[in-house]
């Protein structure tokens, strides 16, 4: 449980957690099975948050009910055990608060909507409920729950837990006299969330029952799709005015059945090519040209704008705060990154976000370091980005991140497991392909636009796999059990992979060659991944590895990471080929087996079959490669190309008599070993840099009554025009001197 505030019986986590857990347990049991819980858990106090930076309405804050650490708890519990539930009985459509699923997918595929329907007809309206969590009437929420099958029991345990609410509201930090609420869902209770999808899940039922539509689309098709819903907000898409029209009508009757109401004033509607009207009660929704995300919703264009301001002003404030000048030098860029980069991350991740835009952030962040280190601001900003050991700062570029944080995230989700994402990121990347950078930049344009700066070539991997004509697998094609040793290897040589395929005919090796840009965790990884194509099909295997990544990797739901499309090529082939696979850790260089395969592994990087890794996927993933190869670690490619191209610029601009000095790694490796100040440590790394001294020539001061050269002897006896001023200075220090005479004569005298 995150949150830890109290609620008004002031009782901590603390006391939870001292609890014995099967007391706990048995408790909470009775609870439900009593159907409800005690007087004292249903009292709770309202905590007003802004909505806004400027309040100026009631309706510009969001009351969150804050109930007592028990009810929190209980209710924690019961939102984990129903996570699996919600994934499985939650229609597709609804992406918010839903296990492995995020409304950024939805904010994706709509772009790729929108590119594919433009010219066609396409037609969206984001629909907003006027105080949707508030609005809940109790009997809605036992209609919702009855809809969606749960148990009775359980059913009436929330119904019960939802009543009789008392509350009180902060207000000027005190507290309100106890009401008693008789609607609306607790903002902040951990099971909210999924009683208002199962809420939604009434309106998506009856849009597909009435519409005659799938009940997970399968193509991409916007008529099959007609609406996708981000928690309490639902975007219903069309290619058709009229019809679309037709349907907001029924939608709109449908939210009044349940006592809920749509705002068309705060709705938004997006059409293509032409704009078009779309009412809701006869109220015209405002039209916007296009609709961005922010923190994984839509939002109008023009909030976009205002939203990147903020965040900047944001950014600058946490610079302002932060003791730089204190944080370890090596450090530094761990320490700007976390407290700059969250400022992006997210906008980055569904919106292409203008070059200006994103400079204008970098220029911010240099400039606000330069000042807190007292770096000459003529510094080249090569230097800041560039490491620590090559004479830079190591701090980080975000124009760089934005650009790595856009080419994984639309190639994680070629991977996704949903094949209608998959179809529609595709689809629209490579529709893309020939388009020009053009004014209003899409998020798969820029797709593009990053990977020609970086020289990158994307491929749309369908291929037809390497055969593997190998006489001694027929041998082992009427076996059903296997056990299976992989490994890989990288040497000089080269880098390479075995497989030792074990049957109850027969054992056979094959050994296999990598290209050496490869790693060996990549030969290890498609050891196991290229073990399931010399498989024969509904057969079971052992298979044996001592590459704990690949374990780990292979095994994990929610990898993201570079590897990404060889995972999904694994499932793929086990769901496909019928295969029940297990995966053992084996120590290495312990067990025969193992001992075997990495000696066949060693063979294999000079001797064994030469397979191209991205000719083994074939499920229309989307990679990146540079030279023919497969780049499957984007991020480190790009941020190897940065800091060339960084150093070469200083090259450059050193023979313009700039010369940054670089900490050498001993002495790098000395501050990072010895248990010393961060004060010392940044006084070295001052000392051993120039970047923040005044390394360019100065301009010659003159004298402001004469004009001649201003030197201190010039100053100080020559100028005769500057007597007046000569004087001054003679009184103000003789006064001075006068002052520390006398405090010395007390003390001496008192000393005597």
């Amino acid at each position: 449980m995150k949150s830890t505030t109290q609620g008004v019986d002031f009782t901590t986590k603390q006391i939870f957690e001292n609890i014995n857990p099967n007391i706990l347990a048995s408790a909470f049991n009775d609870m439900i099975q009593n159907q409800d819980i005690p007087k004292c858990w249903k009292q709770g106090w309202i905590k007003l948050i802004g909505k806004k930076d400027i309040i100026t309405d009631y309706k510009d804050l969001r009351p969150i009910t804050i109930m007592n650490i028990g009810y929190r708890l209980l209710f924690n519990i019961i939102t984990f055990k129903l996570k699996d539930w919600a994934e499985s009985n939650i229609n597709i459509r609804q992406q918010a608060f839903t296990q492995n699923r995020e409304t950024t997918n939805h904010c994706i595929l709509i772009q790729a909507l929108i590119n594919k329907f433009k010219k066609k007809g396409f037609i969206l309206t984001n629909i907003d409920i006027a105080a949707a969590y508030d609005s809940i009437e109790l009997k809605i929420i036992d209609m919702a729950l009855t809809h969606c099958k749960f148990p009775q029991e359980l059913k009436n345990f929330i119904i019960n837990a939802y009543s009789n609410h008392q509350i009180q509201i902060e207000w000027n930090h005190t507290l309100s006299e106890k009401f008693t609420k008789t609607r609306g869902i607790p903002q902040g209770c951990p099971l909210a969330p999924l009683i208002y999808n199962c809420i939604s899940q009434m309106i998506i039922d009856k849009i597909i029952e009435r519409e005659k539509l799938p009940i997970t689309p399968q193509d991409l098709d916007i008529d099959d799709i007609a609406t996708l819903c981000f928690a309490d907000d639902m975007s219903i898409i069309n290619s058709n005015i009229t019809l679309h029209n037709k349907r907001l009508k029924k939608i709109n009757r449908w939210f009044k059945q349940i006592f809920l109401e749509i705002n068309p004033s705060k709705s938004v509607t997006t059409s293509l090519p032409k704009p078009n009207e779309a009412l809701i009660n006869n109220t015209k929704i405002p039209n916007q040209d296009n609709q961005r995300i922010l923190g994984g919703y839509l939002f109008e264009s023009k909030l976009f704008k205002e939203e990147l301001e903020k965040r900047k002003h944001k950014m600058m404030n946490i610079l302002n705060i932060l003791p730089i000048n204190l944080i370890q030098p090596y450090n530094l860029k761990q320490v700007v990154t976390s407290k700059t980069l969250s400022q992006i991350r997210h906008l980055a991740r569904n919106n292409s976000i203008n070059q200006s835009q994103i400079e204008s952030f970098d220029s911010s962040i240099r400039n606000q370091i330069k000042r807190k280190l007292n770096i000459d601001a003529r510094t080249p900003k090569e230097c800041l980005y560039l490491q620590i050991y090559q004479g830079g700062m190591g701090i980080p570029c975000l124009e760089m991140m934005t650009d790595i944080i856009t080419l994984r995230s639309l190639i994680n989700i070629s991977c996704h497991n949903y094949q209608l994402m998959q179809e529609a990121v595709n689809d629209a990347i490579t529709s893309t392909f020939n388009t020009k950078k053009s004014k209003n930049l899409n998020i798969f344009e820029n797709f593009h636009h990053i990977a020609r700066k970086y020289e990158l070539k994307v491929d749309n991997c369908n291929y037809i796999p390497q055969l593997v004509n190998e006489e001694s697998l027929k041998y082992h094609k009427k076996c059903k059990n296997f056990e299976v040793w992989t490994d890989g290897s990288k040497t000089e040589q080269g880098t390479g992979f075995g497989i030792i395929l074990q049957s109850k005919n027969i054992t056979t090796r094959h050994k296999f060659k990598l290209d050496p840009i490869h790693s060996n965790n990549l030969a290890e990884l498609l050891s196991i991944v290229y073990t399931l194509r010399l498989l024969p099909t509904k057969s079971k295997a052992k298979i044996y590895t001592d590459s704990e990544i690949s374990i780990n990797l292979l095994s994990n739901p929610k990898y993201r990471e570079p590897f990404l499309p060889l995972k999904t090529e694994f499932e793929f082939l086990k769901k496909s080929k019928n295969l029940q696979i297990t995966i053992i850790k084996v120590k290495g260089h312990q067990n025969s087996g193992n001992i075997h395969v990495d000696k066949l592994a060693k063979k294999g990087c000079t001797s064994g079959k030469l397979i191209i890794p991205h000719r083994q996927l074939t499920q229309n993933q989307i990679i990146l490669k540079s030279n023919n190869h497969w780049i499957p670690d984007i991020a480190t490619f790009i941020k190897n190309k940065q800091l060339q191209k960084w150093n070469e610029s200083i090259t450059l601009k050193s023979r313009n008599k700039f010369n940054p000095s670089c900490i050498f790694p001993t002495t790098f490796n000395f501050m990072k070993s010895k248990n010393i100040s961060p004060q010392q440590k940044y006084a070295i790394w001052r000392n051993m840099h120039n970047v923040h001294m005044k390394t360019f020539k100065q301009q010659t001061h003159t004298c402001p009554r004469c004009n001649c050269t201003g030197t201190i002897e010039h100053y100080s006896t020559r100028c005769t025009l500057l007597s007046e001023e000569r004087m001054y200075a003679k009184q103000q220090m003789k006064r001075l001197l006068t002052h520390i005479l006398q405090e010395e004569n007390r003390t001496s005298s008192s000393t005597g």
